[in-house]
């Protein structure tokens, strides 16, 4: 699932889809998400908030940013899956997998991603 995942954001490019499995950033919209998951990790909602701001007006952007984070999610999962990180973040993936098919829709992404902010925040008071 993670490959056709990192197959589908690199657009079917080989070399870009294994840079997206191996962690290593290559675009601005990973570098967002690996603030976003180091804010979450941190419970730091304006953080989590701040890295996903500047995509609120580009929806192409958004989508981008959705696969990105839910490769980096996906990374860290695998990284440490019996720690305690592992269960927000299984929790945050599910989230983002919901949130993504929003995108589909006309949907406000300013309030997308002030779901996704308040959603991650709730996840991390109650786990």
């Amino acid at each position: 699932n993670d490959i056709s995942n990192a197959l589908d954001s690199s657009n079917n490019n080989i070399g870009q889809a294994l840079l997206l499995l191996s962690g290593k950033e290559s675009s601005e919209t990973e570098s967002s998400a690996c603030d976003f998951i180091d804010a979450f990790l941190h419970d730091d909602l304006w953080g989590m908030l701040s890295s996903i701001a500047p995509y609120e007006k580009n929806r192409a952007l958004a989508d981008r940013l959705f696969k990105d984070l839910k490769l980096k999610t996906a990374f860290e999962i695998r990284r440490k899956p019996n720690s305690y990180s592992a269960k927000r973040l299984s929790r945050l993936y599910s989230l983002l997998c919901e949130l993504e098919k929003s995108l589909v829709t006309n949907i406000n992404i300013s309030l997308l991603f002030s779901r996704l902010g308040a959603s991650a925040t709730e996840i991390s008071k109650t786990i």
